[in-house]
């Protein structure tokens, strides 16, 4: 029983994964890890185990599996943590677009909402909710993203007379209300968010959360919202997030050098203001 009879195949050899698809985790094959090359290649030689190798290995087998069935499922939130704060978003035209989309549509509902409330709203549940460019309170209130539109032509959603009346006719697209260029379920701007993430993350947060009893939408929110937020944007594209007035408002060389020459013109300026100003306060 000690003498190796029975040849082994590694062809033969297969990954059980039907408890990591019931708890929704994700591991590597061998194939896909380092590996590789030592785990698929015995240079044209076969292994070769005894009797009583074989008949231990079937035993602990056994006991493996069934002690890895009684276990409870525990979702990875670490990783799964991690997996979001890590996606990017890399596409430099979506993030123009996403900054055109701040300055014509969320910069102007969220005023608008401010100068509506004027400090009265306490309601935890819609106060944080305002905080992003998905806001539901923006997208399914009246007065803000339905009757807002982009300032300019965008080539996925054709003109549309009726909406775009006013707006100069290029041919190069129509001019969406915020609330379709946000949710439109093909070309929408959430539904481009989306395809940035690996699908295999969304399936492994999907299954985590469903252990937990949360909702497909929570998550999703909770995933677009961390993609625009402007520290992530600041980190996709290099320290640039949504471009001040003019573009003008990031901390480069040349808008710092601009910076101090109007800083030293107004000084010169003062020079011969003030004692004016001060005249006239003397004579009244």
């Amino acid at each position: 029983c000690c003498v190796p009879l029975v040849n082994v195949s590694l062809s033969t050899i297969t990954y059980d994964d039907s408890r990591a698809k019931s708890c929704g985790t994700w591991t590597p094959k061998p194939a896909e890890t380092g590996y590789a090359s030592v785990i698929s290649s015995l240079e044209g030689k076969t292994a070769a185990a005894p009797v009583w190798w074989i008949l231990v290995h079937q035993i602990s087998k056994g006991v493996t599996q069934a002690s890895i069935a009684s276990l409870p499922c525990r979702p990875d939130l670490r990783q799964l943590r991690f997996e979001v704060q890590h996606t990017r978003i890399n596409n430099p035209a979506l993030a123009q677009i996403l900054q055109d989309f701040t300055h014509d549509c969320y910069a102007l509902a969220l005023y608008q909402w401010k100068r509506r409330d004027e400090g009265k709203n306490l309601d935890e549940a819609v106060l944080p909710g305002i905080e992003w460019l998905g806001s539901k309170a923006f997208l399914n209130g009246a007065g803000y993203y339905d009757v807002l539109q982009s300032k300019t032509p965008r080539s996925d959603f054709p003109w549309k007379p009726r909406r775009d009346d006013g707006f100069a006719n290029t041919g190069q697209g129509g001019y969406p209300a915020c609330k379709e260029w946000w949710s439109d379920s093909q070309v929408g701007l959430e539904k481009r968010i989306m395809a940035q993430v690996e699908p295999g993350m969304w399936f492994r947060l999907s299954a985590a959360l469903k252990l937990m009893g949360k909702e497909t939408s929570e998550y999703k929110e909770a995933v677009i919202r961390r993609l625009v937020s402007p520290e992530n944007l600041t980190t996709s594209q290099g320290g640039h997030v949504y471009a001040g007035y003019g573009g003008n408002a990031d901390f480069t060389l040349m808008n710092s050098v601009g910076r101090l020459a109007s800083l030293g013109g107004m000084s010169l300026g003062s020079l011969a203001a003030f004692p004016a100003f001060d005249a006239m306060r003397q004579a009244l």
